[in-house]
């Protein structure tokens, strides 16, 4: 037989996701994004090899496309940590050349290193993953949107003063005296007992004892003539 026959029934390169893993409570309780990545780590495990799977958050990003993002990669392996299909075995860290080493992990549902599959995610306790996330998070979230408020409003941004009560005195009212007899208080409740009228007088005076006591200041203001003091064009030339 030919190799060009023997090849036609044969199937391109795949990534296998069983039916059995696929209609498990786990794998429906997962994100899409948390599949996504399976599958990726999925393509890169040898069933000759039985190795570890990695795969670094920025080439993640570049293959699920535009919709990812480094955190949201990043949380999605601690998503399919938590339903049981990975199990980190190798930590990241530095290589000999300086360079970064992403984690390794290992499928749950594939032999690793001649041991048989554990399939972690079979024991799910049916809680769903929830990750709160931190301060750090919202704050930077919340400057975000203040540049972008700020930003939607435009430069030429103005502050309007808009009145909402009406003036404190009526300017077409008689205006009260400063002192003197017909002095009223400022209140429209006339009762109580803190109502004082304003004036500058510090006891209250007649007019008639305020018109003597001026008239007496003026008298004893006045200079008396006295005779022979007024200097004459007669005397005054000697």
């Amino acid at each position: 037989m030919s190799r060009r026959n023997k090849d036609k029934g044969r199937l391109a390169p795949f990534v296998p996701v069983t039916k059995d893993t696929m209609k498990t409570p786990a794998w429906k309780a997962l994100s899409h994004g948390a599949r996504s990545l399976y599958i990726a780590l999925k393509g890169r495990y040898n069933s000759r090899l039985q190795n570890a799977v990695y795969i670094s958050s920025r080439v993640a990003v570049e293959e699920l496309g535009l919709h990812s993002h480094r955190d949201s990669v990043l949380r999605w392996f601690r998503e399919l940590q938590y339903y049981g299909f990975i199990v980190m075995v190798s930590l990241p860290h530095h290589g000999l050349n300086g360079h970064g080493k992403a984690a390794h992990y290992r499928l749950t549902e594939e032999w690793y290193l001649e041991k048989a599959p554990t399939r972690d995610y079979l024991k799910w306790d049916g809680e769903l993953f929830h990750e709160q996330k931190s301060p750090e998070y919202y704050q930077r979230k919340g400057a975000r949107f203040y540049r972008q408020k700020n930003r939607s409003r435009g430069p030429d941004v103005r502050t309007t003063l808009v009145q909402t009560c009406g003036p404190v005195s009526d300017k077409g009212g008689s205006e009260m005296p400063e002192s003197g007899t017909d002095v009223r208080a400022i209140s429209q409740d006339s009762t109580g007992p803190d109502v004082r009228a304003i004036t500058s007088l510090t006891t209250p005076c007649p007019a008639s004892a305020l018109v003597s006591a001026l008239s007496a200041v003026t008298d004893a203001a006045a200079v008396p003539d006295i005779p022979g003091d007024s200097c004459s064009p007669a005397t005054a030339t000697r």
